[in-house]
């Protein structure tokens, strides 16, 4: 089971390496890439303008020689032959490296680039912090700006589905809201309770769902019990978080990597092959913990 990041690290390592395409590089990218090909993770191919490289493996202090290049003039072509290497299956997966996150996802999920199946695509943020060490996914905060409950339907069932790869056995979604209370004049509440109402019906049957419920009955099972909430079915021990919308979530992984100091990585599921996406003011371990989880989803 792969529950923590250092298991997920390991894991890569057994399945690799892995050709991964990169989208853009600078020095913290061509860090991990260097690394990442040394402890045979990864085979990185990068997409970008020759000169850039060079200079951004001069101030990373690795030789331009560990890796094959594909030039590029502009962030646009370059996302647009990234991808068009994992379509054509000249790579297992994509990543983004430093690009800007429109241009990357504009290409990556463009109906013509092959990368795109039927199914509607959600990013999963996958976390852990000191209090809480095992992987908790919170969803989504890159692509779907504002779900409704057929949306948010879909995000559960692909984040399910990369738990369920990575060994969790029926995964349990809380359905976020401010309160327990369904409102008409919340949402996010009445979303929740259809969704429940679907799981009941026998949707969703390899995970358990519920909702509304606020985020610390869903991840703090003292606070469910001071609130007599604690026979909810995720109370305390939610593995997937589903926000309101793109900005709650957003903010919320910005808030839990800033304050708690987490431990976190980010990938799209629900392409044809895996597509793994941070910011380009992520750190080096969360860049290699990304690139981790890639090779993995590639290979289970």
């Amino acid at each position: 089971m792969y529950d923590n990041f250092d298991k997920i690290l390991e894991g890569a390592k057994k399945v690799g390496p892995v050709r991964v395409a990169v989208a853009g590089a600078d020095a913290i990218t061509l860090s991990v890439m260097a690394k990442a090909k040394e402890s045979g993770i990864a085979e990185p191919v990068l997409v970008e303008d020759e000169d850039r490289v060079a200079q951004a493996a001069e101030k990373a202090g690795v030789s331009i020689d560990l890796f094959e290049i594909v030039t590029a003039p502009d962030a646009r072509s370059v996302c647009t032959k990234a991808t068009e290497l994992v379509s054509k299956g000249k790579a297992a997966f994509l990543m983004k490296g430093h690009v800007p996150t429109p241009e990357f996802f504009r290409a990556a999920l463009n109906p013509d680039a092959g990368l795109r199946g039927e199914r509607q695509l959600s990013h999963c943020f996958l976390f852990t912090t000191e209090r809480s060490p095992r992987i908790k996914i919170m969803t989504d905060g890159a692509l779907n700006v504002s779900p409704d409950a057929e949306a948010k339907a879909v995000m559960i069932e692909n984040a399910v589905s990369l738990l369920l790869k990575l060994g969790y056995e029926r995964p349990r979604a809380a359905v976020l809201s401010g309160t327990e209370e369904v409102r008409d004049d919340v949402q996010a509440s009445l979303d929740a309770a259809e969704l429940v109402r679907r799981h009941e019906a026998g949707a969703f049957e390899n995970a358990v769902v519920d909702g509304p419920i606020a985020l610390d009955v869903a991840v703090d099972i003292e606070s469910a019990r001071r609130k007599g909430l604690d026979s909810s079915p995720v109370a305390g021990k939610a593995d997937i978080l589903v926000t309101p919308d793109l900005l709650t979530c957003n903010i919320a992984a910005k808030c839990i990597y800033h304050f708690a100091h987490a431990r976190y990585a980010g990938i799209v599921v629900g392409a044809r092959a895996p597509v793994v996406s941070l910011s380009r003011a992520d750190t080096e371990r969360a860049k290699l913990d990304t690139l981790a989880l890639g090779v993995l989803a590639s290979r289970l």
